[in-house]
């Protein structure tokens, strides 16, 4: 379906952005689920950090090479195909891990579940960006951005449920369930142009020979590393300062999560409404100055509020409604990579970054070790801001040829 098509098809091009931002959202909830249950699955598997370590830092790398395999079969027309196994395969990885009778087990479980995993962010995005036209897009790319917070909440849902009431090997059974509905996604997704243009190898080659692409890609992927990192240190860590320092039961932290996941969710949708009006670059620059401007204040103020979670929780959330800045990237590598590539390119960038967390973090705990909660979210405020900043070194002309 073409731009064209789908403006007069509206209804088939909404159940293929809907369809798509579900294949990002369990994605994310595969990743997620297994480290938010790490309690309970520490303690039955005789499991301590530094095995949770090494599984994670094995499921990065398994998300970064899934990210380059499924990225280029996307590109090469597979595309529908792709966002299906990006809920089958990591399904099956969640169904091998509620079974694991040892860390081993567990770990090739979560290594299947982070190869599936790879492609679904940058193919969806990449598809859409072909699907829908200019001024469409950047909305679109604020729904299947907002599947990510609601993925996060819905992890820390099912570590609740592990932690109160099935236990967490009954709760990956339930959690992989979605994977019955792999082979509907496809029909589902119909609308999406399944293959990019000029996607062949000779093209591929002529778009990497660029200096104007490269650049981009790079600096693409220095912005996702860094807007990565600033979440990774102070949103991923809060729900462990509410229950290790504050001592607060699991269904306060739940609804702190909720709070949070709703602040996201908010800034997703409007960001990506915006970009039409603001354009890709200045939504990306507003949202990342609300997301570090946020970030400082509360690094200044969560000394006064670590007796008062709710009001950390509530300033977490209007901070979260900056993270929408996420919304500009699908339009951002719309502009600035070609067709050819841009699946694989996307995707493989993506993981990177998220790969490159398992190098921050140790770090980021360092900080957290000799300056407190306050020193990380400063530290995470550099990187928004810095993040931010980058995209001025992105071209000022785009490379990409997606269709106005």
């Amino acid at each position: 379906m073409t731009p064209a098509e789908a403006a007069s098809s509206p209804a088939r091009a909404a159940l293929a952005v809907a369809a798509a931002a579900f294949c990002v959202g369990y994605a994310t909830f595969a990743l997620n689920v297994v480290p938010s249950m790490q309690v309970d699955v520490g303690r039955d598997l005789g499991l301590g950090p530094a095995d949770e370590a090494r599984a994670l830092a094995g499921v990065f790398v398994a998300a970064a090479l899934g990210g380059l395999v499924l990225g280029r079969i996307a590109d090469f027309g597979r595309r529908r195909a792709v966002l299906a196994a990006s809920v089958l395969v990591p399904a099956a990885g969640l169904a091998l891990a509620a079974w694991a009778p040892d860390g081993d087990v567990l770990a090739v479980a979560r290594w299947i579940s982070g190869f599936g995993i790879g492609g679904a962010w940058g193919v969806a995005h990449a598809a859409l960006a072909e699907l829908l036209p200019r001024g469409r897009r950047g909305f679109a790319s604020g729904v299947v951005q907002a599947a990510v917070p609601l993925a996060v909440v819905a992890a820390a849902l099912a570590a609740y449920l592990a932690a109160t009431r099935f236990g967490w090997r009954g709760t990956l059974r339930a959690c992989a369930a979605p994977g019955l509905l792999a082979p509907l996604l496809p029909a589902a997704l119909a609308a999406l142009p399944d293959r990019a243009g000029g996607s062949g190898g000779d093209a591929a080659k002529a778009a990497f020979r660029s200096p104007g692409v490269l650049r981009a890609a790079s600096v693409l992927l220095v912005m996702l590393a860094a807007q990565l990192g600033a979440f990774w240190f102070t949103y991923a860590k809060f729900p462990g300062w509410l229950r290790g320092d504050l001592g607060l039961s699991p269904e306060f932290v739940l609804k702190t999560q909720v709070a949070i996941g709703a602040g996201f969710v908010a800034g997703d949708l409007a960001f990506g409404a915006w970009i039409a009006r603001l354009g890709p670059r200045r939504a990306y620059v507003c949202g990342s100055a609300l997301f570090a401007a946020g970030l400082a204040a509360i690094a200044v103020w969560l000394p006064s509020l670590h007796g008062r979670p709710v009001a950390a929780a509530a300033l977490l959330a209007a901070t979260g409604f900056g993270a929408g800045l996420w919304s500009a990237f699908g339009p951002l590598y719309a502009l600035h990579v070609p067709r050819s590539v841009r699946a694989s390119t996307a995707a493989t960038s993506y993981q990177l970054a998220r790969a490159a967390q398992g190098l921050l973090l140790p770090w980021g705990d360092a900080v957290r070790a000799s300056r407190g909660y306050p020193g990380l979210f400063l530290v995470a405020a550099v990187f928004a801001a810095l993040g931010g900043l980058a995209v001025f070194l992105l071209p000022a002309r785009g490379a990409g040829d997606d269709p106005s």
